[in-house]
């Protein structure tokens, strides 16, 4: 966290982080997110950007033969322990039970990857539809890929939450003090 401390009117900054003790989301801070498709404003770093109201989108569908994928790069290891896939909740759109089925996939080096799951996600109103979690357990991990291979829905995810329990995690924003 980058901190600031205003004494007599003197600016001081400070770099500061913290270990934590339990699962933080590391996606935001860290990760750089790329896809091999994009659709207008739906860019890949939405997908990790903590806001449920954006999103990437490949602007497309998906085949087993020609996926959409997107990946995310922590820019380097890191405890993995969950991530969590949070697709589109049906708000009225007329997208009501259109879907993703994916394969999720991490890699230590971005080249050689490794299978942790594949599924559906659906827009839906009921949670169990819409996301879904996977637990991680084994060495440091740097890069995960979210790749689309099927559905009824243009390719995309609107979030991907990449947790670790293991390091100092830098956290952005600021804290003001102000001495008189």
């Amino acid at each position: 966290m980058k901190s600031f401390l205003i004494i007599s009117g003197l600016l001081l900054s400070v770099f500061l982080s913290f270990s934590v003790g339990k699962a933080a989301n590391i996606a935001p801070v860290q990760g750089l997110a790329t896809a091999n498709s994009t659709y207008l404003d739906w860019d890949p770093q939405n997908a990790i950007d903590r806001n449920s109201t954006t999103g990437w989108s490949s602007g497309g569908y998906a085949y087993p033969t020609d996926p959409d994928w997107l990946i995310v790069d922590l820019q380097k290891p890191f405890q993995i322990t969950r991530i969590d896939l949070l697709f589109w909740q049906y708000n009225g759109s007329p997208y009501f039970g259109y879907t993703n089925e994916y394969n999720l996939y991490t890699s230590v080096d971005g080249t050689y990857w490794y299978h942790i799951g594949s599924g559906v996600l659906t827009e839906h109103t009921d949670p169990k539809f819409y996301t879904a979690t996977f637990t991680i357990s084994g060495g440091p991990l740097r890069y995960v890929k979210y790749e689309v291979v099927g559905g009824s829905h243009w390719a995309g995810i609107v979030e991907v939450m990449i947790y670790d329990t293991s390091s100092s995690v830098p956290i952005p924003g600021a804290v003001w003090l102000l001495l008189d």
